[in-house]
Protein backbone atom coordinates (compact mmCIF):
# COMPACT_ATOMS: atom_id res chain seq x y z
CA UNK A 1 0.00 0.00 0.00
CA UNK A 2 1.58 3.40 -1.25
CA UNK A 3 1.97 5.67 1.71
CA UNK A 4 -0.49 8.17 2.14
CA UNK A 5 1.34 11.19 3.87
CA UNK A 6 4.33 13.32 3.23
CA UNK A 7 5.97 12.10 6.32
CA UNK A 8 5.76 8.27 5.38
CA UNK A 9 6.82 8.85 1.46
CA UNK A 10 9.92 10.94 2.68
CA UNK A 11 10.49 8.00 5.07
CA UNK A 12 9.77 5.42 2.20
CA UNK A 13 12.03 7.50 -0.23
CA UNK A 14 15.13 7.58 2.18
CA UNK A 15 14.70 3.58 3.47
CA UNK A 16 14.31 3.16 -0.53
CA UNK A 17 17.78 5.20 -1.03
CA UNK A 18 19.85 3.05 1.70
CA UNK A 19 18.48 -0.44 1.50
CA UNK A 20 19.74 0.46 -2.82
CA UNK A 21 23.36 1.65 -1.52
CA UNK A 22 23.72 -1.57 1.20
CA UNK A 23 22.62 -3.85 -2.07
CA UNK A 24 25.57 -1.71 -4.22
CA UNK A 25 28.07 -2.21 -1.64
CA UNK A 26 27.36 -5.74 -1.28
CA UNK A 27 26.84 -7.04 -4.75
CA UNK A 28 29.57 -8.79 -5.68
CA UNK A 29 29.38 -10.55 -2.62
CA UNK A 30 25.63 -11.74 -3.26
CA UNK A 31 25.13 -15.10 -5.10
CA UNK A 32 24.30 -14.95 -9.08
CA UNK A 33 20.96 -16.16 -8.44
CA UNK A 34 20.34 -13.66 -6.07
CA UNK A 35 22.00 -10.79 -8.14
CA UNK A 36 20.15 -12.16 -11.23
CA UNK A 37 16.56 -11.43 -9.38
CA UNK A 38 17.54 -8.34 -7.78
CA UNK A 39 18.00 -7.05 -11.18
CA UNK A 40 15.02 -8.33 -12.67
CA UNK A 41 13.31 -6.99 -9.99
CA UNK A 42 14.37 -3.33 -10.72
CA UNK A 43 14.41 -3.64 -14.23
CA UNK A 44 10.59 -4.53 -14.05
CA UNK A 45 9.67 -1.58 -11.34
CA UNK A 46 7.27 0.73 -11.54
CA UNK A 47 10.14 3.49 -11.09
CA UNK A 48 12.22 2.00 -13.47
CA UNK A 49 9.57 1.82 -16.54
CA UNK A 50 8.62 5.36 -15.39
CA UNK A 51 12.44 6.40 -15.83
CA UNK A 52 12.58 4.72 -19.36
CA UNK A 53 9.76 6.20 -20.68
CA UNK A 54 10.83 9.60 -18.98
CA UNK A 55 14.55 9.21 -20.78
CA UNK A 56 13.13 8.43 -24.36
CA UNK A 57 10.52 11.07 -24.19
CA UNK A 58 13.01 13.79 -23.56
CA UNK A 59 15.91 11.90 -25.79
CA UNK A 60 13.46 10.91 -28.77
CA UNK A 61 14.87 13.08 -31.31
CA UNK A 62 18.66 12.35 -30.15
CA UNK A 63 17.94 8.76 -30.06
CA UNK A 64 15.99 8.43 -33.58
CA UNK A 65 19.39 10.40 -34.86
CA UNK A 66 21.57 7.60 -33.23
CA UNK A 67 19.36 4.83 -34.30
CA UNK A 68 19.71 6.40 -37.74
CA UNK A 69 23.20 6.90 -38.14
CA UNK A 70 23.87 3.43 -36.88
CA UNK A 71 21.87 2.03 -39.89
CA UNK A 72 23.54 4.19 -42.33
CA UNK A 73 27.11 3.34 -41.22
CA UNK A 74 26.34 -0.54 -41.38
CA UNK A 75 25.90 0.04 -44.79
CA UNK A 76 29.19 2.64 -45.60
CA UNK A 77 31.99 0.49 -46.74
CA UNK A 78 34.70 -0.25 -44.35
CA UNK A 79 37.44 2.36 -46.35
CA UNK A 80 34.87 5.11 -45.91
CA UNK A 81 34.55 4.27 -42.16
CA UNK A 82 38.13 4.56 -41.39
CA UNK A 83 38.51 7.52 -43.88
CA UNK A 84 35.38 9.13 -41.29
CA UNK A 85 37.01 7.97 -38.24
CA UNK A 86 40.27 9.40 -39.18
CA UNK A 87 38.81 13.12 -40.07
CA UNK A 88 36.92 12.70 -36.87
CA UNK A 89 39.95 11.98 -34.83
CA UNK A 90 42.09 14.94 -36.88
CA UNK A 91 39.75 17.63 -36.09
CA UNK A 92 39.38 16.30 -32.35
CA UNK A 93 43.17 16.91 -32.53
CA UNK A 94 42.95 20.74 -34.33
CA UNK A 95 40.24 21.40 -31.26
CA UNK A 96 42.08 20.28 -28.53
CA UNK A 97 45.41 22.17 -29.74
CA UNK A 98 43.14 25.17 -30.33
CA UNK A 99 41.42 25.28 -26.81
CA UNK A 100 44.70 24.29 -25.15
CA UNK A 101 46.36 27.57 -26.57
CA UNK A 102 43.06 29.71 -25.82
CA UNK A 103 43.53 29.03 -22.14
CA UNK A 104 47.29 30.14 -22.13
Amino acid sequence: MPPTNPTSSVITEQLTRALGEAVIRIWSNLPQDVQNHLFQEAVLSENSIRLGIRIVRQNHRMIGVALGMFIIDVFKSRRRLEAENLFLRHCLEAHAALSSTMWQ
